[in-house]
């Protein structure tokens, strides 16, 4: 769960120097059903939702005996795996991509101000799932900051 504002400035010049200055992009909140029976505004997606996005692909319980599956935060910072592992589901879910499961991640600095824009505006605790759509590892051996190590620094 994560309800704290990254500790961290960002190092990318096209964000604002300062966390009080930062402006952050539009979010969208929708009224959610609780399983306690209450309704909540929750956050449903920053901006178009193409990096924060609460996944809402599971419905509301109706029986005791239901799966419950809890309306996570994506955030899809890549997809795909550099792996080739025969059990994987990314393959059955990109299937229909032309790159099929090879790995692509999108600029840190963007994820950084969806990240940052989330955080600023909600105060309920979210649980953000970084492996909807890749390997939430696949970004460990880059040359580079592993992607789990730099953004965990970021709150």
């Amino acid at each position: 769960m994560v309800n704290s504002v990254p500790k961290h400035q960002p190092k990318d010049t096209t964000l604002d120097s300062t966390f009080e200055e930062f402006k952050p992009l539009k979010a969208h909140f929708v009224k959610y059903k609780m399983l306690s029976g209450r309704s909540e505004k929750r956050l449903q997606r920053i901006s178009c939702g193409s990096i924060v996005k609460r996944f809402e692909h599971t419905p509301y319980p109706k029986k005791p005996s239901d799966v419950i599956c809890p309306h996570f935060m994506e955030l899809k910072w890549g997809y795909g795996c550099p792996y080739d592992c025969a059990w994987c589901f990314l393959k059955g879910t990109l299937r229909m991509l032309p790159e099929k499961t090879a790995p692509k991640t999108k600029p840190r600095e963007k994820v950084l101000r969806h990240v940052k824009s989330a955080l600023t505006q909600t105060s309920k605790p979210e649980m953000f799932n970084t492996g909807e759509l890749c390997d939430s590892l696949m970004d460990e051996r880059n040359g580079r900051k592993p992607f789990s190590q730099w953004i965990v620094e970021e709150f």
